[in-house]
C-alpha cells in the first residue's frame, strides 16, 4: 500500500542555485493572490519576501565574487528554503480536504512523494558519492560530502563519525537531514577517516558505511 500525502523536500531542497530561484519564483507566481491559497497567504508572502533577497544575493555573488558574497549568498539560500518549507507545512495540512489533493499540491510546482505505508525492510548503508576539503572553498575546516540512498524519501537522518587515527578510535556528533551537506569545524591538516549511516522510518538503521579518507585543508 502507497500513500501519498507528503511533498517531496528533497526535490527543492537539493536544487542548484539558479533552478532554486525559478522554482521560488513559480511558487510566488502561481500562489500570490491565488483564491485556492488563501489560506496559505502569509506563507506564499514569505517565500517572496526570502526570494527577492536570495535573488539579489545570488546575483551579486556570481558577478563579483568572494567569501563574504558567497556566505551571504549561501545564508538567504538557507532562509528561502526555510520559508518553503513552511509553506509546504501549511499545504500538506490541508491538502486531504480537498477535491484534487495532488493538483493542489503540484500547481505550485512541487513534486508529491509516495512514502510506503509500512516500511520494515533492511535499509542498505549509504555510498558516498562525492567528499572533499578545499579546491575552490577558501574556508578552512569544512569537509563537504554528497551521499546516495536507494531510497531517499525512507531516509530521516544521517549520522556521522570521524577517525583522525586510521579507525582507532572514532569521534561521534556529525549529523544532518539532507543527503548533501557540509561538516564545519574539522581539524585542518588531518587526513580523516569519515563512515555514515541511515536513520530511517520506521527505527530502522542501516549498517555504517565503508570509511572514507579526507585530507582536510
Amino acid at each position: 500500500m502507497v500513500i501519498i500525502n507528503k511533498v517531496n523536500r528533497q526535490d527543492y531542497r537539493q536544487k542548484g542555485d539558479s533552478p532554486l530561484k525559478s522554482f521560488a519564483s513559480t511558487v510566488v507566481e502561481k500562489g500570490k493572490g491565488n483564491p485556492d491559497y488563501t489560506g496559505q497567504s502569509a506563507q506564499v508572502l514569505a517565500v517572496e519576501a526570502k526570494s527577492l533577497l536570495y535573488n539579489e544575493s545570488l546575483s551579486l555573488a556570481e558577478t563579483y565574487g568572494g567569501t563574504d558574497r558567497t556566505t551571504d549568498k549561501d545564508k538567504c539560500r538557507k532562509d528561502l528554503l526555510d520559508v518553503l518549507d513552511l509553506l509546504v507545512e501549511a499545504l500538506e495540512a490541508v491538502m486531504g480536504s480537498k477535491p484534487d489533493p495532488a493538483a493542489f499540491i503540484q500547481f505550485l510546482g512541487f513534486v508529491l512523494a509516495k512514502i510506503p505505508s509500512r516500511k520494515t525492510g533492511v535499509v542498505a548503508f549509504p555510498v558516498i558519492k562525492t567528499m572533499k576539503s578545499g579546491g575552490d572553498d577558501p574556508r578552512r575546516g569544512v569537509v563537504k560530502c554528497v551521499l546516495k540512498a536507494d531510497d531517499p524519501l525512507e531516509i530521516n537522518a544521517i549520522v556521522g563519525q570521524r577517525s583522525d587515527d586510521n579507525g582507532e578510535t572514532w569521534t561521534n556528533g556529525l549529523m544532518s537531514t539532507k543527503l548533501a551537506f557540509e561538516m564545519t569545524g574539522q581539524p585542518s591538516g588531518v587526513n580523516a577517516l569519515y563512515q555514515f549511516k541511515f536513520i530511517a522510518t520506521n527505527n530502522r538503521e542501516s549498517d555504517w558505511c565503508p570509511p572514507k579518507a579526507v585530507p582536510v585543508v
